[in-house]
């Protein structure tokens, strides 16, 4: 994998952007992660809707969904287990009922 490669899509530091219809990642934690097998997603769903939480090596390669439901409006916490990822750079991508998606990256490093 080319260090330099880019990701086929933009990354911004989209927990500093407000919700005004859709869904956003608050918080993503442990980040790095080093010692634990979770890793806990906290998140806003504005209105109800599908909202879909995937995971994809930093270069966009789809590994897992993580959830895959209607919620209603709240904040809400997801437990991830990330024991089955090797240590590397990842990215959560939540996508929310109209189709936006927006991306936080996370990065296990256990060794």
């Amino acid at each position: 994998m080319d260090p330099d490669a880019k990701a086929p899509f933009e990354l911004t530091n989209e927990m500093d952007m407000p919700v005004e219809d859709g869904v956003e990642m608050t918080n993503v934690f442990p980040n790095p992660v080093a010692t634990t097998q979770y890793q806990t997603i906290e998140y806003k769903v504005k209105k109800e809707g599908n909202v879909k939480i995937d995971i994809l090596t930093r270069d966009g390669g789809f590994v897992k969904t993580v959830l895959n439901e209607t919620k209603s409006a709240g904040t809400y916490s997801l437990q991830v287990d990330i024991s089955d990822l090797k240590d590397e750079i990842y990215l959560y991508t939540i996508t929310d009922r109209k189709g936006k998606t927006k991306t936080e990256r996370f990065l296990i490093q256990r060794d």
